[in-house]
């Protein structure tokens, strides 16, 4: 079935799809992006908070067979218990994981580098490993969207957008490599 960019939150939203009752399963949005013309598939699961577990089954349902997995949380909240407890579960099946967080712009740079890195001992004690194995990418979305706007290179600069995109970029090439050696 197909549906105008208006009508997505009609199907993706609880206000507006309560408990599912359209029974959206996936939502499929094409793009004329040069990077995703080789088959690429971006896929936004619903995450494992939602008051939906249909929503649940869905992600758990992607974690296995995803090539690469952005876990993203936001710079005002620390890592939640049951938000670690997700990420242990995900490293059982999946050690492709980028780890995002998001609105930077709207703190200081300090106390940017202290969450960060007070997630990355979490993370790093969840997943027995060092805290310099773990990858935190502080992203900003809004300055993202003022460098396509404007064009400003510093924007773009300051987003942290192109440190996430080649971390992103690596890691699926190194699985296509592997792929292919097997």
């Amino acid at each position: 079935m197909e549906i105008t960019r208006e009508e997505i939150s009609d199907y993706v939203t609880e206000q507006k799809n309560k408990n599912n009752t359209k029974n959206a399963r996936m939502l499929v949005i094409e793009s004329p992006n040069p990077q995703l013309e080789n088959g690429l598939l971006l896929v936004d699961t619903p995450g494992v908070g939602s008051l939906n577990t249909n929503h649940t089954d869905i992600t758990y349902t992607f974690i296995p067979n995803a090539d690469v997995i952005l876990f993203v949380s936001d710079v005002y909240a620390p890592l939640s218990q049951p938000e670690l407890d997700f990420v242990k579960m995900i490293r059982e099946h999946n050690q492709n994981i980028v780890y995002v967080t998001t609105k930077i712009d709207r703190i200081d740079d300090s106390k940017t580098q202290m969450i960060v890195e007070n997630n990355r001992q979490k993370l790093a004690k969840i997943s027995q490993c060092s805290p310099d194995e773990i990858t935190i990418i502080p992203v900003s979305s809004k300055n993202k969207l003022d460098y396509l706007k404007t064009g400003d290179k510093e924007d773009l600069e300051d987003s942290n957008f192109p440190k996430l995109e080649d971390k992103i970029w690596q890691i699926l090439n190194q699985e296509k490599g592997y792929i292919l050696l097997m």
